[in-house]
């Protein structure tokens, strides 16, 4: 696939590094990081002397190739050549940053103008920006915007005053896009054509691409999470089925007579219908402003997981639990994705649903010696059954979170070649890591962080990733970033999670609806996912029979308006897959 994108210069990548050399701080000395730069090191100098006798400017074509199959690669896929600095004479944009309030740490006080990456790509392009640093993107925008005199290029706060890059489109605030990024943006292109989720993202529903996006690199940040010490106690094993959970909730029960073992959030459910995936339904209520609807399909046949069977046997499973004492007697006051801090503190719960960020954090919370928190897969029915719901580990871009340019702009192509050599291998890499044997070392095949990064005596970790790599911008969001920063428990949950899952339930992240269906499935939602909120809650807690209301229960969503919010869905799906 990287054949697609831009063949930058191994001469590019070593005058990056060289740029960026002495940013501050020192690579952690272990003797594996060690051998890792200096083979780094050595690669690179030998991939540069190969490189000379082919270097060539933007406007040549490539050099032919050596091979009967590089012939055939380079007519299938004419090769595109660029030479740095782009402009020998530098140019420059203006880029209006809404400064996150991690620069308020007391460190980075200049915002992105003191970002070292930003920095070192303005020289090796020779693209200068000149930052425009904000505070509060709606009164920012609103101030601007009625002045009428734009900076070139938008920051990713625009959507907070814009409901869509449609309206600021038709506003004449921003410019299509669309034919300026196949000339100038090739790497970010390229990155799109790889995936077709992306591709049909960074449309808008009537085809123009107004702004470039952030890549991000999915994987599953979240699943079940357990007191390895108490299974330990109890001569237990991770369960894989809900039998299995079930015996060993009552085992905990019966070792801890005053705990209530099992955690849940307000609609007895959890994000990613953790525990009703393994059941095989989306189970999660919209309760969470994020969340739409317990909505998923099978086979390209969309789906209401409140109006399915198995929902009923996951309520009618939950509410056995429940009265048994194996649930958190106050889940209903659980409005977080993560867990209650006070009931796993105080042993009162030892099983629930979180972040793998968290790990670390609520195991510095436990009183008992020797205990630790571990990952857990999902249960299922029978052992080794597959999940087709959960996390979605799919690359994704944020819709609302785009970087646009203004008809103000003079020299649209500045921006748009400045922001493609993020996408590139080498920008990519220098965007998410920094510079190699400073910020990162390669550790078992992996960039992983050094003490630049994660023990800075000056800096906070986040306000360090500001400062020596891009924190958030336009760029493809390494997966490895977030393991550079793990630890071993960390990873082995992540990999726990993702184990028995394949994703093939999920609705694809890129589906987009008109504003006028937008807006009627939003009020549907909103009003359905009240009304089931309350009554899921009294299903739970036994206030309710579910045998003897379900049947009034399916027959009061379905008047509200479901199969409306199932067919601007199937709509929706019907026109991502066509």
């Amino acid at each position: 696939m990287m054949k697609k994108r831009l063949v930058c210069q191994f001469l590019a990548a070593a005058m990056l590094l060289g740029l960026l050399a002495g940013c501050g701080g020192n690579a952690a000395s272990d003797p594996q990081s060690a051998a890792a730069q200096s083979e780094a090191t050595s690669t690179a100098t030998e991939q540069e002397s190969k490189s000379e006798a082919t270097a060539a400017p933007s406007a040549a074509p490539a050099a032919e190739s050596s091979t009967e199959e590089s012939r055939m690669e380079s007519a299938e896929e004419p090769q595109n050549t660029v030479s740095y600095p782009i402009y020998e004479e530098p140019v420059s944009f203006t880029w209006l940053d809404i400064r996150n309030p991690d620069y308020e740490q007391g460190v980075v006080t200049e915002g992105l103008a003191e970002n070292e990456v930003y920095k070192a790509a303005s020289e090796l392009l020779g693209i200068r920006v000149d930052w425009q640093l904000r505070l509060d993107a709606a009164t920012t925008y609103a101030l601007i915007i009625a002045g009428g005199d734009y900076p070139d290029c938008w920051g990713s706060k625009l959507s907070d005053y814009y409901s869509s890059y449609e309206t600021a489109y038709g506003e004449e605030v921003i410019i299509d896009l669309t034919d300026l990024m196949d000339e100038y943006m090739p790497n970010y292109t390229a990155a799109l054509a790889e995936d077709k989720n992306l591709e049909a993202t960074s449309y808008t529903d009537s085809g123009r691409r107004l702004a470039i996006y952030p890549i991000n690199t999915g994987y599953t940040q979240f699943g079940g999470q357990i007191r390895g010490d108490i299974v330990d106690k109890l001569k237990l094993e991770l369960p894989e089925t809900f039998d299995d959970m079930y015996d060993m909730l009552k085992a905990m029960k019966s070792e801890y007579p005053e705990s209530q073992p099992l955690i849940l959030s307000k609609d007895g459910s959890q994000n990613c219908s953790w525990l009703g995936g393994g059941l095989g339904v989306m189970t999660t209520v919209s309760w969470r402003p994020f969340v739409q609807m317990n909505l998923y399909q099978v086979d390209g046949e969309v789906k209401l997981g409140l109006l399915e069977p198995e929902y009923k046997e996951y309520l009618e499973l939950i509410s056995k639990w429940y009265s048994e004492g194996l649930i958190y007697q106050d889940f209903f006051t659980n409005e977080g994705m993560g867990p209650p801090q006070d009931a796993i503190a105080y042993d009162t719960s030892f099983v629930w649903y979180g972040s793998v960020n968290e790990i670390p954090t609520l195991t510095g919370i436990l009183r008992d010696e020797g205990a630790y928190i571990e990952g857990m897969a999902d249960v299922t029915r029978k052992p080794g059954e597959t999940i087709h719901l959960g996390d979605s580990t799919a690359k994704s871009i944020t819709a609302n979170g785009g970087y646009c340019v203004s008809t103000d702009c003079e020299h649209p192509e500045y921006v748009l070649q400045y922001m493609d050599y993020f996408y590139s291998e080498e920008g990519g890499m220098a965007a998410n890591f920094g510079v190699e044997g400073e910020t990162y070392t390669i550790v078992n095949g992996r960039p992983a962080y050094t003490d630049m990064i994660l023990n800075n005596d000056t800096y906070t970790y986040v306000s360090a990733l500001f400062k020596y790599c891009i924190y958030e911008g336009p760029f493809e969001l390494d997966v490895n970033r977030y393991f550079a920063a793990f630890d071993e428990n960390q990873k082995d949950a992540v990999e726990r999670w993702e184990s028995n899952r394949d994703e093939e339930w999920n609705l694809p992240a890129g589906l987009t609806l008109t504003t006028e269906e937008t807006e009627e499935r939003s009020n549907l939602i909103a009003e359905i996912g009240t009304y089931c909120s309350e009554m899921v809650l009294k299903f739970i807690v036994g206030e309710l029979s579910i045998e003897d209301n379900w049947d009034a229960f399916t027959e009061r969503v379905e008047s509200m308006g479901a199969q409306t919010i199932i067919d601007i869905t199937q709509a929706a799906l019907d026109r991502y897959n066509a």
